[in-house]
């Protein structure tokens, strides 16, 4: 398991652990987005694509 954050300007704030992170944006893709990863925040959730995996 990682350890996960975001890096905002020069200060480091930690998420958690990446299952977690996941598990979060699951949430948000299967309940905001209609399962379809990315359709409504495409900025966000590619965002996150890219810098997990």
């Amino acid at each position: 398991m990682k350890v996960v954050g975001f890096k905002i300007y020069s200060d480091w704030i930690e998420f958690g652990y990446s299952e977690t992170l996941y598990s979060f944006f699951s949430t948000i893709c299967y309940r905001l987005e209609n399962s379809k990863w990315g359709s409504r925040f495409p900025i966000l959730m590619n965002c996150y694509i890219i810098s997990i995996f």
